[in-house]
């Protein structure tokens, strides 16, 4: 038997290794088919987007209306939102290069934030990591976690996105919206088609 790399360099040349090849090229049809939607997917979502947030907000107001009911039976209602996001640490995780290190600068920048004006809105959540055949210790450890066992926990500190917007209406209602930092939070503050 060959070795690995000299097994990379074989050349389909048997009726076995050919449908290996095969396999191969559809794995690579799979991922382009895959990138390929991925990319739809994101481009439908920003329409979805741009629907609800300009194109219908704006034809309902130059309509003079702000209730409707649609030909297929859908009602719209324009509210006033006031949304914003902190970006996750898997959605940091997902992405790369600059725009990974923009998510990332966002995230430092908006718990900073809120721990400052809101620090009731962060949940933190503490996580050990033992090594296999500990479990007594991981029912003693809470209270010795540092002192005894000199093990280092993490504390991840994790904001719920419909707990931030909830915040963020009410700072919207009490006329307090201007204080929050909008690119931190990538805040959209405007009307949004509500479409049931």
């Amino acid at each position: 038997m060959l070795n690995p790399e000299q097994d990379a360099q074989t050349i389909p040349d048997s009726q076995a290794l050919a449908g290996v090849a095969r396999w191969v090229d559809e794995w690579d049809d799979v991922v382009k088919r895959i990138d390929a939607t991925e990319g739809l997917l994101s481009a439908l979502k920003a329409r979805k987007q741009k629907l609800e947030q300009e194109v219908v907000p704006t034809a309902m107001s130059e309509a003079g209306v702000s209730g409707f009911r649609s030909t297929r039976g859908r009602v719209v209602n324009i509210e006033t939102v006031c949304q914003g996001n902190i970006p996750a640490d898997t959605t940091i995780q997902k992405a790369k290069g600059e725009e990974r290190e923009a998510l990332l600068q966002r995230r430092q920048l908006g718990l900073a934030h809120v721990r400052r004006y809101w620090p009731g809105l962060i949940k933190t959540e503490l996580s050990l990591s033992l090594p296999k055949g500990e479990a007594e210790v991981a029912l003693r450890v809470a209270a010795l976690i540092r002192n005894q066992f000199q093990l280092n926990p993490s504390v991840a500190e994790s904001i719920h996105h419909a707990t931030l917007n909830s915040h963020f209406k009410e700072l919207l209602s009490m006329g307090k919206v201007g204080d929050i930092p909008v690119d931190t939070f990538a805040l959209y503050v405007g009307p949004l088609a509500k479409i049931k």
